[in-house]
């Protein structure tokens, strides 16, 4: 924002006193102003460049707009279905991008699917699937729209054990837009169609305008109109190094509820 911004010297001389650094890299997350993000000081870097994150590897690129390649504030929650819900199971990963759930999934999943309309997505996925010795046979990336995706499922039988869901909160292609508030329901029930008996669904929103009452009621009301048994497993926000303030609820804009389906 403009108001952090006019502390940027302060905030990169605290960095410089801080921490050992090899270079310092600026993103721009405000589109009026004539500055421009790039790099700052130190080495200047080649990219992509590699991560780690739960004993993971991922590409970043800090040169490609705001989609640097991995979002950092979902770290917990794919940690999460690492541990609890990937071991032998068949896991589909919807609105995929890089495939970072997926990678985090597929050294112990029996299989792994990902789901993403943009066609950069194969090889980004690809990409980081190698940068983690990943054996690419039992891994299938499927460059389609979600609800396109759901009906070739649906014809084809397939079933998954674990369904993650993270949608951008607005979306829209040459068919239809889509709608995090006016269209997470149907995300929902497509997902039910090809889940398998005792199946998880990861449902997650980065919507600040989106509560996390109004995203549970949301879940709820979705799954009892479909006449489903369900338990919320687990619900998650942001890691504890991304800071909220309780007098600015749209600070917490990331909700994850782990469902399962009985």
């Amino acid at each position: 924002s403009k108001g952090i911004y006019k502390f940027k010297y302060l905030i990169l001389q605290a960095i410089q006193n801080v921490f050992q650094y090899t270079s310092i890299f600026e993103k721009m997350r405000f589109k009026d102003t004539d500055f421009e993000g790039g790099f700052v000081t130190g080495e200047a870097p080649e990219f992509p460049i590699v991560i780690e994150e739960n004993f993971a590897f991922y590409n970043v690129n800090l040169n490609d707009g705001l989609m640097t390649g991995i979002f950092l504030d979902q770290k917990e929650v794919r940690k999460k279905l690492r541990d609890q819900f990937a071991s032998n199971n068949k896991v589909l990963n919807l609105f995929s991008y890089t495939g970072a759930f997926s990678v985090i999934s597929a050294p112990i999943a029996e299989q792994t699917t990902s789901v993403d309309l943009a066609n950069r997505s194969r090889s980004l996925t690809e990409e980081n699937f190698g940068l983690n010795s990943i054996d690419p046979k039992p891994q299938y990336i499927y460059v389609m729209d979600t609800f396109d995706f759901y009906s070739y499922a649906e014809r084809h039988q397939l079933l998954y054990d674990t369904i993650v869901i993270d949608p951008p909160s607005f979306a829209r292609n040459k068919k239809k837009t889509f709608s995090v508030m006016k269209d997470y329901d149907k995300l929902i029930d497509g997902a039910l169609n090809i889940l398998a008996p005792q199946g998880t669904l990861l449902l997650c929103t980065n919507n600040s305008a989106y509560s996390l009452k109004s995203f549970k009621n949301t879940v709820k009301k979705t799954l009892e109109d479909a006449d489903v048994d369900y338990d919320i497993v687990e619900v998650m926000g942001l890691p504890k190094d991304f800071k909220t303030h309780p007098h600015y609820k749209p600070s917490k804009y990331l909700k994850a509820i782990f469902v399962q389906v009985k």
